[in-house]
């Protein structure tokens, strides 16, 4: 079976990044890359199970692929959420 990561930026997100984690049961592993959040944010990342990097200034976004343990990577915005059809062709596409 194939597996995804899901690799998502945030900098003070807490009032959408719960939704879109909720909405990302079709990805193996969640990766947050935290730019300096202030407020709950990280709490709600791990409450969810994500693993959280904090960003390094100056290094390029897409360098975090790295850190994401599967080679297929969902990059998403933390108030992004998958459509209902999209979720399932990924369940299909795995």
């Amino acid at each position: 079976m194939r597996k995804i990561s899901a690799l998502i930026h945030t900098a003070n997100n807490e009032r959408t990044l719960g939704r879109t984690l909720e909405s990302l049961r079709c990805v193996d592993e969640i990766v947050i890359v935290d730019h300096r959040s202030a407020d709950k944010t990280l709490r709600i990342a791990k409450q969810y199970g994500a693993r959280v990097i904090h960003a390094v200034a100056g290094v390029d976004r897409g360098a975090y692929a790295v850190d994401c343990k599967f080679d297929w990577i969902f990059c998403l915005l933390p108030n992004e959420t998958p459509s209902e059809g999209l979720e399932a062709a990924i369940f299909d596409w795995k």
